[in-house]
């Protein structure tokens, strides 16, 4: 029994020196497999890094390519922009205008070549003097629409075709690309025609010669242009000086008066003639007063009349001179108290005159 548990024992102990050999070479399996897995990945990984890094410097490459290209392509832009500039304001009083009549037309066109010859005009340059000599600008081309009319000879196929083409190049004058920009272009032209002669060259000022105002942009602008009007209107009726209004209730007041002792001076004449007891005599009493009272009255009138032309001339002399200078207003202050004391002489010397 005892040999036996040691035989059993032993074969234990040598089973799990087995066991753990075992384990040991496997374990070492492992890590050699991890460690092969991990190279593997890391050579990847740096593949994939060189590859992304080649790439990277390809994109930047053809970034730089393409900033250097858009450069170059600005600066030509720019520089051919400025040639034509230049070429179009000294060669515009040469060129002139393209002829409406087709007999004309191949005359200007030599003409044109000639100055193009003469001046080394680039082709590219020559282009765009031309498109901007013969270009039609968008209000003349809108203004052909309505106004176009089919001729006796002529088909509506071929008049219709005529409307279109005209309306398209109207619209691509003024880059139209949809119904909603048509829209809008419309009601900006509506909105234009039922404009006030001033206001419209103000709003001609500020659009560009290619572009045009929306709607809503347009009616901000009217609205401010009004009201700035508006405001520079009311400043200008507040510089009227007082005097003015105060000389024109001072003149109604006094023919108020002369008015009141007419009607008096009436009355006590017709209560003279009724104290008379004769009747022929009351008769040509009264004929005799109305006589008297009559060019009394046409008298007074004429004063009346004459007094207040020479107020309305020294009122408007007096507007005049205060809207012309707002540095004057000592001397104006002088010239309302004369204006006053004038007026209130004549209104004097006309009073005394009717009691007389």
């Amino acid at each position: 029994m005892a040999r036996q548990r040691e035989r059993d024992e032993a074969e234990m102990a040598r089973q799990r020196e087995r066991d753990e050999a075992e384990m040991a070479r496997q374990r070492e399996r492992d890590e050699a497999e991890m460690a092969r897995q991990r190279e593997k990945d890391e050579a990847e990984f740096r593949l994939k890094s060189q590859e992304l890094e080649i790439r990277r410097l390809e994109v930047e490459g053809m970034n730089n390519r393409r900033v250097a290209n858009d450069a170059s392509e600005d600066n030509n832009t720019i520089k051919l922009m400025q040639q034509t500039r230049f070429f179009a304001e000294s060669l515009k009083h040469l060129i002139g205008t393209c002829p409406l009549e087709p007999r004309d037309i191949p005359a200007f066109f030599e003409h044109v070549e000639k100055i193009f010859r003469n001046y080394h005009v680039d082709g590219e340059i020559k282009a765009n003097l031309l498109i901007m000599r013969v270009q039609v600008e968008p209000d003349k081309m809108r203004d052909e629409f309505f106004a176009l009319r089919r001729q006796k000879s002529e088909s509506y196929t071929s008049f219709g075709a005529k409307l279109y083409g005209t309306l398209n190049h109207y619209f691509q004058s003024r880059n139209i690309t949809g119904l909603e920009d048509a829209m809008k272009l419309i009601c900006a032209d509506r909105m234009k025609e039922l404009l006030s002669r001033h206001t419209l060259e103000f709003i001609l000022s500020q659009e560009q010669a290619a572009s045009w105002m929306s709607p809503d942009v347009l009616a901000q602008t009217i609205d401010k242009y009004e009201t700035a009007m508006n405001m520079k209107v009311s400043s200008d009726n507040t510089c009227m000086p007082e005097s003015i209004n105060q000389i024109q209730s001072f003149r109604e007041n006094e023919h108020q008066m002369y008015r009141i002792e007419r009607e008096i001076g009436k009355s006590v004449n017709e209560a003279k003639v009724k104290r008379q007891d004769p009747t022929s005599d009351v008769e040509e009493s009264t004929d005799e007063d109305q006589e008297v009272v009559k060019p009394d009255l046409e008298e007074t009138g004429s004063r009346d009349s004459a007094v207040a032309e020479k107020s309305t001339l020294l009122e408007e002399q007096l507007a005049c001179e205060s809207l012309k200078s707002s540095r004057t207003f000592t001397s104006k202050l002088e010239k309302r108290a004369n204006v006053k004391s004038i007026t209130w002489t004549m209104t004097s010397h006309a009073r005394k005159s009717n009691e007389k």
